[in-house]
């Protein structure tokens, strides 16, 4: 069944997509400066004039500080959430927290594997360890 949007929810929807697909690439340049021995490299604001209308919905913050501008956006996965929310994408699915406690016998493996290549010793027992140590 196709719902209609009042205008206020078109612009709401509006809103969220742009938060949603803010680059924090469109509100900066990555320069490069040449040190004695190593490149670093700088971040320089992009003029205001060169950033869309719909790119400046995604900002939170926008201040002076003592270190130089800071632009700080709006959290893209909360729009994402939202956005999905008001659309159905997620209708009949498993919410996130409950997803994340089921465990994962291929990230416990990644975990289990990590650890062995950084020296972790396993003492505990993990719930869906594929490998436990008896020390």
């Amino acid at each position: 069944m196709n719902k209609r949007k009042t205008p206020l929810q078109k612009q709401i929807e509006g809103e969220l997509e742009a938060i949603a697909l803010a680059n924090p690439y469109d509100f900066v340049k990555v320069t490069e400066m040449s040190g004695d021995e190593e490149v670093n490299y700088r971040l320089v604001p992009v003029p205001s004039e060169e950033i869309s209308d719909n790119n400046k919905k995604a900002v939170e913050v926008l201040s002076q500080t003592a270190r130089g501008i800071e632009v700080k956006l709006h959290n893209k996965l909360k729009a994402i959430e939202m956005l999905g929310k008001m659309n159905g994408y997620f209708e009949g699915k498993v919410d996130s927290d409950e997803a994340r406690k089921i465990p994962s016998p291929v990230i416990e493996k990644s975990i289990y594997e990590m650890e062995e290549m950084l020296g972790v010793p396993h003492k505990s027992k993990r719930r869906g360890s594929l490998k436990n140590d008896t020390e």
